[in-house]
């Protein structure tokens, strides 16, 4: 009862230490970590445990550049999410999943509209979903305009303002920074 009772939260370890194994170029190590977040995914079988699997599985995607995988996955879990939006967990992830999936189907200015929503939801409340929307802006200025535009460069100093210069690397391995 008590593992089953720590099945999201072990997902969650095992996600977030498979992008850190990753990142660090222990790949194999960082396969067998998202191989356990799976098994205890499997053995939760919850609403909850199914979304933060699919959702940390895209990230971990997008951290190996597999835009394809990391699409399908954000697919599904937008589905699966579809009616519960507001209940989702780690809101920010899902948001900055969704923006890429809509950069990727219908191009970077369908997507402009989404990122000022997400600035807006968690400017002032939320200070890492925030950086990665400022991360998905100054993206979108790149692909777009080929350059950082001046309030993407304002933004992007906040990683600094606020010593997250880890999730500013997970942005970069993830593609959305240089």
């Amino acid at each position: 009862m008590a593992a089953r009772a720590l099945s999201p939260r072990a997902i969650i370890i095992y996600l977030n230490l498979a992008g850190s194994l990753l990142m660090n170029g222990q790949r194999d190590a960082a396969l067998s970590a998202l191989e356990l977040a799976q098994e205890a995914s499997t053995r939760e079988q919850s609403w909850l445990a199914t979304m933060e699997f699919l959702m940390g599985c895209a990230s971990f995607a997008l951290e190996n550049r597999d835009v394809t995988l990391a699409l399908q996955l954000t697919e599904r879990a937008e589905r699966v999410a579809w009616g519960k939006e507001r209940a989702v967990p780690s809101s920010g992830l899902f948001d900055k999943l969704r923006i890429h999936h809509t950069v990727h189907l219908h191009g970077p200015d369908a997507a402009r509209a989404l990122v000022a929503e997400c600035r807006t939801k968690y400017r002032d409340r939320h200070p890492f979903y925030y950086l990665d929307t400022v991360a998905c802006g100054a993206w979108l200025d790149k692909l777009s305009l080929g350059h950082y535009s001046e309030e993407s460069v304002r933004g992007l100093a906040l990683f600094e303002s606020f010593g997250a210069r880890g999730l500013r690397a997970i942005n970069t391995t993830q593609g959305f920074l240089e």
